[in-house]
């Protein structure tokens, strides 16, 4: 018998009202998997770090640039060194729109950046697109759950 696992998708943006935006935005487009909600570049880190295997790892990590502590390329550049995390795919939601950012972003290897929406239709509509863009959110098991 095949069961569906669906991995977190975790999301850092030190902005409460954005982080509970993208929450709710997630559950309306039909996203199943877990979320799991951090604060900065900090904490994302010793979360991912915190996992103790290669099937703990989300499968999504959605980050915000500027955040305290350590920033959202300063934690992207942290997982671009780790051979564990590497292929776990990144998308940026930030409200810069600098070029200079962005050509960065994706020397660092993210896949997705996307402009961080205003309003909670305008984030629907990118997590309607970013769930067309990534399929890779599920896990198909054999056997037992």
């Amino acid at each position: 018998m095949l069961y569906v696992q669906y991995k977190d998708i975790l999301i850092a943006d030190d902005d409460p009202d954005d982080r509970l935006m993208i929450k709710e935005c997630f559950e309306e487009v039909g996203v199943p998997n877990p979320l799991v909600l951090v604060e900065d570049g900090e904490e994302l880190v010793e979360y991912l770090y915190s996992r103790e295997s290669r099937k703990d790892l989300p499968a999504l990590i959605v980050v915000d640039l500027n955040m305290p502590k350590k920033n959202g390329f300063e934690a992207i550049n942290e997982i671009s060194k780790s051979e564990r995390l590497t292929h776990i795919p990144i998308a940026i939601f930030s409200t810069s729109k600098s070029e200079s950012d962005k050509k960065k972003a994706f020397e660092l290897g993210v896949k997705y950046y996307f402009p961080k929406p205003n309003s909670f239709d305008e984030m629907k509509k990118v997590l309607r697109e970013l769930k067309k863009l990534y399929r890779g959110y599920r896990v198909i098991l054999n056997g037992t759950k």
